[in-house]
């Protein structure tokens, strides 16, 4: 007997999707062939929302944590926030986290030590990390090898770097 090819889509921003529309759009995944969600946290304002949209949905989970275009916006106390979310069973991975250069919306001193946070929660918690590099190659790469990060496990997107 064959089955239908399973899907997960491992970076889903749901919860920018009109409340109103979100269902329709999940429904024709599903129809898809798409069997999971992995829906990224970009800010901690919005973190509690997406538990409860998360927790709504038996095929979806999240990732928690701060983009780099809102690096600035972490305040003392985040990291403990942080690490005590990612306990929710929903929670799979740590972000989305990383450095974008190309905007610069953050100062970049910043975004490394945020990363750099982000990087330690996962680590801690055994969660793989969901990191935004955009036209930051060697500063990420440089902080990947940092021998505290070693170890660390997760997927990379929004590249814009060379085939080298």
């Amino acid at each position: 007997m064959s089955t239908a090819p399973s899907w997960i889509d491992s970076h889903a921003h749901v919860q920018q999707i009109p409340a109103e529309e979100r269902s329709r759009v999940l429904d024709a995944a599903r129809e898809a062939g798409v069997g999971g969600f992995l829906v990224p946290a970009t800010r901690l304002d919005e973190v509690e929302d997406l538990l409860e949209l998360a927790h709504s949905q038996p095929d979806l989970w999240c990732a928690l944590g701060i983009h780099p275009h809102d690096a600035s916006t972490w305040r003392d106390g985040d990291f403990d926030r942080l690490r005590r979310l990612t306990d929710d069973p929903k929670v799979v991975a740590v972000g989305e986290c990383g450095l974008d250069f190309h905007y610069d919306h953050s100062p970049r001193d910043v975004q490394a030590e945020v990363l750099r946070n982000h990087f330690r929660i996962a680590l801690e918690t055994g969660l793989p990390v969901v990191v935004h590099n955009r036209e930051s190659d060697a500063e990420m790469l440089a902080i990947v090898a940092e021998p505290e990060f070693s170890g660390l496990r997760g997927d990379f997107h929004s590249f814009a770097g060379s085939p080298d």
